[in-house]
């Protein structure tokens, strides 16, 4: 502990304890820093205790995962189930009304969404929203395409989009962020996996929404994202 307390000096960048003979004291700055720390640390004790309590349960954890997903992320999701035991996860239709339902009846524990919930449900108090970090999404196209505008290849190619758990819910976000712009994509379903997904588009006759994650794993040299 001793040696500890220089090294956090050093790191804050100034002198947080008071020491006499054998006694070591918080500073006024010290008293300042905890003050600032203390809820912080409230918050990582809950969190901890949450996890702790949630292991002791006598039923499993159920998450549910928003169907809203592409494939290629749902699947992910959807697998937490397999790889944690004491934890099954199941997909979910996301409504507002249904996320209060299903969460104060204890039917699911967490809810994994990209969607957003109005104020209403944000300020009940038995709720806790967590912000997850966005996922960035790009489109995926024919390399031959590579000196055509991409407003004009959003619009003139059509979409080849695997399954969607939620296809409605899918086409409202486009209707929200693509049509407004000018852009009506024609959307092509089908239920190919992700790779004869890809040897479609490199062929040059769709273009595709993908992860850009995902885009290491095409490792393609007839495609592009952008």
């Amino acid at each position: 502990m001793a040696k500890a307390l220089p090294r956090w000096e050093e790191q804050i960048g100034y002198t947080l304890f008071t020491r006499k003979d054998n006694n070591i004291s918080l500073n006024k700055a010290g008293q300042e820093l905890y003050q600032k720390l203390f809820p912080v640390y409230q918050r990582l004790s809950a969190i901890d205790n949450e996890i702790h309590n949630s292991g002791r349960r006598s039923r499993e954890i159920v998450i549910g995962i928003d169907n809203t997903y592409p494939t290629i992320i749902f699947d992910q999701l959807i697998s937490l189930g397999d790889k944690y035991e004491g934890v099954t996860a199941q997909p979910v239709e996301f409504s507002e009304n249904g996320v209060i339902d299903n969460l104060f009846d204890r039917q699911l524990d967490f809810i994994i969404s990209p969607q957003h919930v109005s104020a209403r449900v944000q300020e009940l108090e038995n709720l806790t929203i967590s912000e997850l970090p966005p996922l960035r999404l790009g489109f995926l196209v024919s390399r031959r395409y590579e000196e055509r505008q991409e407003q004009e290849l959003l619009q003139e190619l059509p979409w080849l989009q695997m399954r969607f758990q939620n296809r409605a819910n899918f086409e409202a976000m486009i209707d929200a962020n693509m049509r407004p712009c000018g852009i009506n994509p024609t959307i092509i379903y089908r239920p190919y996996s992700f790779m004869a997904k890809i040897s479609a588009v490199e062929r040059g006759h769709f273009l595709t929404v993908i992860p850009h994650f995902a885009w290491r794993l095409v490792n393609s040299g007839n495609a592009e994202i952008f």
